[in-house]
């Protein structure tokens, strides 16, 4: 079930925020900015809320957080801030923060953003069962009629993907790569981060190619 990791929150934040979520959410945890409190337990599809007071330093933190956050998985993930300038706000969404909200936001206003959001993953549950590859052209099509037109690399990938219940990444490098060189995981990475973003413009809602730590990826089915 999703979970919602308040990060740096404060108890006025977290009296704001966190005490009515939707029950589709298991619950709310409280962390620090410490991302091994996450490494074993955060999933794609769990909400992630970092508390941002305005310092440079604690956005510098914050920052970083979210860098490690993202090697492990890319779960939901926003930033509610005191400050909420224009030149902060653009250098977060650069570091793929989902978004960025003003801390006077109302406490209805984050319900309701929460529990909207919610309402559109439940109708993204499994990706359609009629998912298609076309190796001629090198498209992909899904049920919902639009078409993601892949690269040679992409494709193989989700060829991987289509075929197995959890790729790992050892099977990914072996499939792409025939040489033993340097080390290839950045590249991976790399296919995946394009390949997510490609169901993304086409209105695939979460992550349809999710992260199992330590292991590998496989589609959400």
């Amino acid at each position: 079930m999703t979970r919602l990791f308040a990060v740096n929150s404060t108890e006025e934040v977290n009296q704001k925020f966190f005490q009515k979520i939707p029950e589709t959410i298991e619950g709310t945890v409280h962390i620090d900015l410490d991302v091994h409190e996450l490494e074993q337990i955060i999933k794609d599809d769990d909400y992630i809320f970092i508390y941002y007071d305005g310092s440079l330093e604690k956005l510098i933190e914050i920052v970083l957080f979210i860098t490690d956050v993202h090697e492990i998985c890319h779960p939901i993930l926003g930033v509610i801030t005191e400050t909420y300038q224009q030149s902060e706000k653009e250098l977060l969404l650069r570091h793929e923060v989902t978004g960025v909200i003003p801390a006077s936001f109302s406490s209805e206003e984050f319900e309701l953003m929460l529990t909207n959001n919610e309402k559109k993953r439940a109708k993204k549950t499994q990706v359609d069962n009629s998912i298609r590859l076309e190796s001629t052209n090198r498209l992909l099509k899904l049920g919902n009629g639009k078409e993601i037109h892949l690269t040679k690399l992409e494709y193989q990938v989700m060829k991987l993907l289509l075929e197995n219940e959890t790729v790992t990444y050892e099977q990914i490098i072996q499939a792409l790569w025939t040489d033993d060189g340097e080390d290839k995981l950045p590249q991976v990475s790399n296919i995946i981060f394009h390949l997510r973003q490609k169901f993304t413009k086409v209105g695939e809602i979460g992550t349809v190619i999710q992260t199992n730590r330590s292991v590998g990826y496989e589609l959400r089915r």
